[in-house]
């Protein structure tokens, strides 16, 4: 192989490998932006389900969170690299 030929198999490896690094992080970026995404969404609904609606007692709202509805169960975790949503 002359010079010319090598480094121009180098750049294309190194091109390749760059390539699948800014995929990677792209890809990285995109779960986590869906994954925050949904969070916002759910931690807004259990917020609008602990508002009490206009002319309701207090009492509805507290038998409520007796009956074990838990907010903080329903957050799904971070998963980067798994199929299933």
């Amino acid at each position: 192989m002359t010079q010319s030929s090598r480094l121009r198999a180098q750049a294309s490896l190194e091109m390749t490998a760059a390539m699948l690094g800014v995929l990677l992080l792209l890809f990285g970026a995109f779960k986590i932006c869906l994954w925050t995404v949904e969070r916002i969404v759910k931690r807004d609904e259990s917020y609008n389900r602990s508002r009490v609606n206009a002319g309701s007692t207090p009492l509805d709202d507290r038998i409520r969170h007796k009956v074990g509805w838990d907010e903080a169960a329903d957050h799904q975790p971070l998963k980067i690299f798994s199929e299933d949503q």
